[in-house]
């Protein structure tokens, strides 16, 4: 960087010595240099070309600032597809266009976001890319909306060197954009498994959201970890909380921030979900009373504040579907006349 600084300067002055007057060259040249020193201060663009590697000779990971929001670039062109072994969370068919880096990890948590779709991630540990080595298994999915995918890892040792090998999913895709980042520990219940207990209160439908039960949370720490859903594929910061069913039917009001909400009958039930509504209000339905439940709650951006509501639903007419039909009590009229 700061020889391309003294360059600027070099020639500058060259030109300065050797004419007169006014220069087009030289305006030209001390513009150039304040807009490049301006630059700096924003996220840098790496852009790299294809090494080829494998487990056992990966390519150096490139040069990047782990404190701030550098994107790299990394070009596939001319790398051929390797199906040398099978990932836990991927075929060997998903694996197009590998690369392996080694990789320094700068602190014990890095964020991961993926600037394009269809990006795959392992990475292992021990300088053996074996599934009992897999620290994290990562497909990223179409990012719908322009919302780029982003997960994180934990439990890294700083100053450790780990194997991250990258993917995608077409094979005519010949560059991969991303960034890591050192990240910040994630919230004891950023994860399913560390669900905690809703301390909100779930009111009678006739007592309505209120201020007493009508929940604030920040979601500014909350990560994204990469579970897909089926009503919200991306761009999640997520929160996951365990709640005792107090009645069958609930209404779930989204609020400030507008969260949305899974449902789910445990952990180890992730793929088969109750109810998915994504950042909007929506019913819950067929909750058996005193049963624990596992809701994900999540919005999709860092908000500093968002609220929503848990109720009890209003009572579901009997003949709310077409099986539970009942006889219209009411008469019909002859035509231009509909008197009482």
């Amino acid at each position: 960087m700061k020889t391309a600084i003294i360059s600027f300067y070099q020639i500058k002055n060259k030109i300065k010595n050797s004419s007169t007057g006014f220069n087009f060259l030289n305006v030209f040249l001390n513009v150039s240099l304040y807009v490049f020193l301006i630059l700096l201060f924003f996220c840098s663009v790496s852009n790299h070309q294809l090494l080829a590697s494998n487990c056992n000779n990966p390519v150096p990971f490139p040069d990047y600032d782990p404190y701030s929001c550098d994107t790299i670039v990394w070009s596939l062109e001319g790398n051929p597809d390797q199906y040398n072994h099978d990932v836990s969370c991927m075929t060997q068919q998903s694996l197009l266009n590998r690369e392996y880096f080694s990789f320094i990890a700068p602190s014990e948590v890095i964020d991961i976001t993926f600037y394009m779709n269809n990006i795959r991630l392992v990475v292992y540990e021990n300088g053996a890319c074996e599934q009992t080595n897999e620290l994290l298994c990562f497909k990223d999915y179409n990012n719908f909306g322009g919302v780029n995918t982003s997960t994180y890892l934990e439990g890294l040792v700083p100053g450790e060197t780990y194997i991250l090998l990258f993917s995608v999913y077409w094979q005519d895709m010949m560059e991969i954009r991303f960034s890591i980042e050192a990240g910040s520990p994630p919230l004891p219940n950023d994860r399913c498994e560390g669900a905690i207990p809703f301390p909100g209160v779930i009111p009678t439908f006739e007592e309505g959201c209120n201020s007493e039960s009508i929940f604030t949370f920040d979601n500014s720490l909350s990560k994204d970890e990469g579970l897909r859903l089926p009503c919200d594929v991306v761009g999640n910061r997520t929160q996951w909380f365990s709640f005792v069913a107090p009645y069958s039917e609930l209404y779930f009001e989204s609020l400030q921030g507008s969260p949305g909400i899974s449902v789910f009958n445990s952990c180890e039930d992730l793929g088969d979900e109750i109810v998915c509504h994504n950042n909007e209000s929506g019913y819950i339905l067929g909750l058996e009373p005193g049963t624990t439940y596992t809701m994900l709650i999540w919005t999709d951006l860092p908000e500093p504040e968002a609220q929503f509501c848990l109720r009890k639903a209003y009572p579901s007419p009997t003949n709310d579907n077409c099986s539970n039909f009942s006889p219209f009590p009411g008469t019909i009229g002859e035509a231009n006349n509909c008197e009482e």
